[in-house]
């Protein structure tokens, strides 16, 4: 159970336990708002390779793509590197 400070209570060797809850995951890439969109197989395809050969996730490709279409700032600080 998680308590409201952010500890975690378990059972260990049927005794009740407290521990501090671990972060996990990749960190924040800050607020965002999911979009989708269905594209031709071929067209997706390509743009997954293109963020591939770019070393950076899809997410990241389309943002700066969009950002230099639009003029809305996407700054690479906020992102992270696709591993």
């Amino acid at each position: 159970m998680i308590g409201v400070s952010g500890t975690v209570s378990g059972l260990r060797n049927g005794r009740t336990v407290r521990m501090e809850r671990k972060k996990t995951g990749r960190p924040s890439k800050g607020e965002r708002h999911l979009v989708r969109a269905k594209l031709p197989v071929r067209l997706a395809e390509a743009l997954h390779a293109e963020a591939a050969r770019r070393g950076m996730t899809l997410t990241d490709l389309v943002g700066e793509w969009a950002s230099r279409e639009t003029g809305v700032p996407y700054s690479p600080q906020e992102s992270l590197m696709a591993s």
